[in-house]
């Protein structure tokens, strides 16, 4: 499940976010693929984003959502401005998608199935998404 550490932290850090879910969601998203808070237009525009998959698709919306978020976020000039290896990939997914940092098995495992090519940055993503520890992530923000 997700760690109450994070999750305390997060909240400790953007009380102001305390009453809106979404914002919080896009919130935990940017921080662990980005390292930083979303800016005013992203957290607006990601808001409406997954309000309106959500709104449409319930759960599953939402979770097709944030695998396109983190396609887009993996393409984007920032996140490749930071050089990312296949560790700086696993980090993040776990961070983003799981709200935590990995263990060590964990995290050597992904590295190692990346670096083999036996599982591409999309299909880790998919598989994260579509985990039941991302599905509690996401019924915890999405679900009333």
């Amino acid at each position: 499940s997700e760690s109450q550490e994070f999750s305390d932290r997060s909240q400790s850090l953007f009380p102001g976010f305390s009453g809106d879910n979404t914002r919080n969601f896009v919130t935990t998203m940017y921080i662990g693929f980005l390292d930083r808070l979303a800016d005013s237009s992203g957290l607006t525009y990601f808001e409406a984003v997954f309000n309106t998959a959500y709104a449409n698709g319930g759960i599953e919306g939402a979770r097709a959502e944030a695998i396109e978020f983190g396609k887009t976020v993996l393409n984007s000039a920032e996140y490749q401005s930071k050089n990312p290896t296949n560790g700086t990939h696993v980090l993040s997914f776990y961070r983003a998608y799981l709200g935590r940092f990995p263990g060590e098995s964990e995290f050597n495992y992904w590295v190692r199935e990346l670096d083999a090519g036996r599982e591409t940055v999309v299909s880790v993503i998919t598989t994260f998404a579509n985990s039941s520890e991302f599905s509690h992530k996401l019924n915890s923000y999405f679900v009333p």
